[in-house]
């Protein structure tokens, strides 16, 4: 929320979820926040179990230490493909 609040966004998130791709996956909730000043968006990812762990990483320590770590999404991969298209402001104006 502070960071749709830094970024004028809508203040109701779209919600939808990422199902569990197999037995004993978890499910994961993702906030997206839309209507933000200069196309921002804000995108909020929660993993109903995981632990303070790299979602689609390895599980680096044991479980009983960080939690379970989450293999039903790649979070290289989300955060790629969130960033990938989109420009900071000074950037766009000085291509034009």
């Amino acid at each position: 929320k502070y960071w749709a609040k830094l970024d004028n966004c809508g203040t109701k998130p779209e919600r939808t979820k990422i199902s569990a791709k197999a037995k004993g996956g978890m499910n994961t909730e993702v906030s997206t926040f839309e209507g933000c000043q200069q196309n921002a968006q804000v995108a909020l990812y929660s993993v109903k179990g995981g632990g303070n762990t790299w979602p689609g990483g390895e599980q680096y320590m044991p479980e009983k230490s960080v939690g379970k770590t989450c293999n039903d999404f790649s979070a290289n991969e989300v955060i790629w493909s969130f960033f990938v298209n989109r420009h900071l402001p000074a950037e766009s104006a000085s291509r034009k």
